[in-house]
């Protein structure tokens, strides 16, 4: 379950802030478009990349840790 969630989240969230990055810049969207064949596969490592869908995870360890000397 975790996994198809994750996938979804990613790519919902990538594909907007790519859509309102490129309302944000049209130079860039022009850009993108003079070659849209060469330079998307760039342009979506990029806004992969950019986009930071997941800001944090929880973590919950098994067994008590030190961590900066806490």
């Amino acid at each position: 379950m975790l996994l198809s969630v994750a996938g979804t989240d990613t790519t919902r969230h990538t594909t907007s802030h790519a859509m309102r990055a490129l309302t944000v810049h049209p130079e860039q969207r022009a850009l993108l478009l003079e070659d849209l064949d060469a330079r998307l596969p760039g342009a979506v490592e990029e806004f992969v990349r950019w986009a930071s869908p997941v800001m944090t995870f929880r973590r919950t360890t098994t067994r008590e840790v030190e961590l900066h000397g806490q």
